[in-house]
C-alpha cells in the first residue's frame, strides 16, 4: 500500500482494484494474460487489484484497451464485495 494515504484514498484504491478484478474475470483473463495483453510490468495487475499501487493514466489506457472497455468503466459501477 502506498504510504501517507487517507482512509478515503485507501478506499478508492481498494474499490478500483475490485472493479479491475471483476472486469478482468468477465473477460476470462488471468492476471498474467492481462499484463501481457496490456503490456504492463509483471505483477502490476495483482498489485492494482490488491490496492498496492496507484495506476497512472497510461496504465489505465493500456489496461482498458486490453479489456476492450472505456476507462470510465473502472469508476462507474459499485465494486463487487471482497471475496
Amino acid at each position: 500500500m502506498p504510504k501517507n494515504l487517507s482512509k478515503e484514498d485507501v478506499k478508492l484504491l481498494t474499490d478500483f482494484g475490485r472493479r479491475l478484478r471483476r472486469l478482468r474475470k468477465e473477460c476470462d483473463l488471468t492476471q498474467d494474460e492481462l499484463e501481457h495483453k496490456a503490456k504492463v510490468h509483471d505483477n502490476m495487475i495483482g498489485r492494482l487489484e490488491r490496492g498496492e499501487r496507484i495506476p497512472n493514466f497510461l496504465q489505465l489506457i493500456k489496461i482498458s484497451n486490453a479489456l476492450e472497455i472505456e476507462i470510465s468503466e473502472f469508476f462507474s459501477d459499485p465494486p463487487e464485495e471482497s471475496e
